[in-house]
């Protein structure tokens, strides 16, 4: 199954290194992120009552196009946290020894990278030159998002891949086009309140992150009951299908909030 375990100092080193690396990023955004409010938002910010507050949170509990988003960003969270948690273990699982496991774990997440970079131009591109209207840019994209991992994967599981390469490829298929969501549910909560993203996006991650949390205990479930990485991924599958579904059907870009 591969080398022992790395000692607990190596561990240390690892989560100290991450732990400067958010430093790095927060001064680096602090450098480099303009002082001036957004084109939405002139002027002061206006105080905002509790009841005005919880007015509008009813206005976006009640409304379909709300509840596309939240439901997508659920399916999308499931699959990142069980990649991000269970993939070093997946890879493990194939031979892969734990001191060369990080190479083939971090393939997927430099191919969302190139993926996301590539994808949100050419759909700017499209919107631009008219060839697809704004709500269908949206659904495209989500539709990319969910269907192209799902279908991977399938593939994957019918074929019934066992080579480390092969299948950190594959992944990295499935988990990059997983971006294109950023074009998508991301993007669709300006939309849909254009002064007002930032309540949309507290209360869709609020909820959304529930797949973050069943999601690891549920994969370690099914592991242990089944022994069975297949099993794990229809998981996934029937996320990615259920949040593209609603998607389709209930998004809207037209304004909830004012």
């Amino acid at each position: 199954m591969g080398s022992s375990p790395l000692a607990a100092a190596d561990w240390t080193l690892v989560f100290y290194y991450f732990g400067v690396l958010g430093y790095v990023y927060v001064i680096g955004c602090m450098l480099v992120m303009p002082a001036g409010r957004g084109t939405y938002c002139d002027g002061e910010p206006a105080s905002e009552s509790a009841a005005h507050m919880l007015q509008k949170l009813r206005v976006l509990l009640h409304s379909r196009a709300m509840w596309a988003i939240v439901i997508a960003n659920s399916a999308h969270n499931y699959g990142w946290f069980v990649a991000l948690s269970w993939l070093p273990q997946y890879f493990a699982d194939l031979g892969v020894p734990l001191s060369s496991v990080g190479l083939y774990a971090v393939m997927p997440y430099l191919a969302m990278f190139a993926f996301e970079n590539t994808w949100a131009p050419f759909m700017d591109a499209q919107l631009a030159a008219r060839r697809l209207s704004l709500l269908n840019v949206r659904r495209v994209s989500q539709l990319v998002a969910f269907a192209v991992p799902a279908l991977v994967i399938a593939l994957m599981l019918v074929v019934g891949v066992s080579t480390p390469w092969v299948a950190s490829a594959m992944l990295s298929a499935a988990l990059g086009t997983n971006m294109a969501s950023h074009s998508g549910y991301w993007a669709n909560m300006i939309d849909i309140a254009p002064a007002d993203a930032g309540i949309v996006c507290g209360l869709s991650n609020t909820i959304s992150t529930l797949p973050g949390a069943y999601g690891n205990s549920l994969t370690g479930f099914v592991l242990s009951t089944t022994n069975s990485w297949p099993a794990v991924f229809g998981v996934a599958i029937g996320h990615w299908t259920v949040g593209a579904l609603v998607f389709l059907r209930w998004s809207s870009v037209d304004r909830v909030l004012n």
